[in-house]
């Protein structure tokens, strides 16, 4: 009697550990009516394919998860232990939000001569001591018709005269 070989592939997310042999049993080549059979070897080329991701218990793909092991969250197809950041548990299941991508990024920009600190490259808010800072630019000392009102800041009006 030679041996009837069956390459089975049966999806891990599709079958259970128990349900393992039933499952096996459906790829038996068919027996004729009535036949006595004594002995029946088989031999199972058998491929298990895991259709889902971790923590997954329900997939339409392997990337794709719709239900997630009990205590995990789904959002957006995968399964997380909980919502990622800017979403919340909309159900006992499922998070919902925005999912928002934060960089911390330093800007340098290019300050005016002399100045410490700006909010653009013509305006100074604070200048390098021993400057003085008046209307957004810094000064060695303070310009005609100013004084000192602090040690780093000037007061007045500059006077300008069209002749």
């Amino acid at each position: 009697m030679s041996p009837h070989v069956l390459n089975v592939k049966l999806h891990t997310s599709c079958i259970s550990q128990n349900a393992l042999l039933p499952a096996l049993l459906q790829h038996l080549p068919p027996l004729r009516p009535h036949a006595k059979v004594h002995f029946l070897l088989l031999i199972f080329n058998l491929t298990l394919i895991k259709d889902c991701s971790n923590n997954c218990s329900q997939c339409s793909s392997a990337s794709v998860c719709t239900e997630c092991q009990s205590p995990y969250l789904i959002y957006q197809s995968e399964c997380f232990a909980s919502c990622p950041v800017a979403t919340f548990a909309a159900t006992e299941t499922t998070c919902e939000g925005t999912l928002l991508l934060i960089f911390n990024l330093t800007h340098i920009k290019d300050c005016p001569a002399n100045c410490h600190q700006c909010s653009d490259a013509f305006v100074c808010t604070e200048c390098q001591r021993p400057y003085y800072l008046h209307q957004s630019e810094c000064f060695a000392s303070c310009p005609v018709a100013t004084f000192a009102a602090t040690e780093t800041t000037c007061e007045g009006t500059l006077l300008s005269f069209d002749i």
